[in-house]
């Protein structure tokens, strides 16, 4: 799988394909399909890549690379708005998974601040000592000119990561916003 993977990355598809077949019997079924999926997806057949993907997810629902996989696939071939389903869907499914609600959030992102809030409050549901989701928080107060919500979940980040770089990043980030703001 790993030759058939590198034969297809550079651009030895022929190869690729019978190794690919070869490992078919040899391999176990997930590894097999991540390897298809990819090799799919290099040569830009999505529905392909995205079957395979999802016939992965059947298997593993919680793989998250399958699972981001899953979701950019959606998104390229049906349409943002049904790889956010996907993603609501899964993450009521699996409502534990703090991972899910994480790539949940990174790609409310598009649909604006006020779609992120919600999603970040579940996901500090499910982990209160989330340093990212309260980083993410504090980013979306400060975008709302809500300073002071943003500075407390910025104080809860950094009594949680004191040294964590991005701590520091955000809290520039909403100083900034904060003394540009009439």
């Amino acid at each position: 799988l790993f030759a058939a993977d590198e034969f297809a990355r550079h651009g030895q598809a022929a190869r690729a394909e019978e190794l690919l077949e070869q490992a078919e019997k040899r391999a176990t079924r997930i590894a097999w399909l991540r390897t298809a999926a990819s090799m799919a997806d290099y040569r830009c057949d999505l529905p392909n890549a995205l079957r395979f993907w999802r016939e992965l997810l059947e298997a593993e629902p919680l793989a998250l690379d399958a699972q981001r996989a899953v979701t950019r696939l959606l998104a390229e071939t049906q349409g943002r708005s049904a790889a956010l389903r996907h993603l609501q869907e899964t993450c009521r499914r699996f409502s534990h998974h703090v991972g899910l609600h994480e790539l949940w959030v990174e790609w409310a992102r598009g649909d604006g601040i006020a779609a992120e809030e919600p999603i970040l409050r579940e996901l500090l549901e499910l982990n209160p000592d989330h340093a990212w989701a309260h980083r993410e928080l504090a980013l979306v107060f400060s975008s709302q000119r809500r300073f002071a919500e943003a500075a407390a979940e910025l104080e809860r980040a950094a009594s949680l990561e004191p040294l964590a770089p991005a701590t520091f990043s955000v809290r520039a980030q909403v100083a900034l916003e904060a003394a540009n703001f009439p």
